[in-house]
């Protein structure tokens, strides 16, 4: 577990809450999706608030996609 600030969990525009919510309604429009997520956060000064989240994700066994969202 690592600290998101609020502007990044709760904000607007291309932030993690909105790839999250997107992500979120998938499994409900076809049960059948396969989904691979894997968060990592990003702290190279080994501080308690990590700089960024990378994020890489697959569906259906496709394509690996990779986002990262700036945590400051």
């Amino acid at each position: 577990m690592a600290a998101m600030l609020t502007s990044l969990h709760r904000g607007g525009g291309e932030r993690f809450f909105n790839w999250a919510n997107s992500w979120r309604t998938m499994p409900t429009a076809d049960p059948d999706t396969r989904m691979m997520v894997d968060v990592r956060p990003h702290d190279p000064d080994g501080g308690k608030v990590p700089e960024a989240f990378t994020v890489n994700y697959a569906m259906d066994g496709g394509d690996t996609f990779k986002e990262v969202f700036e945590n400051v």
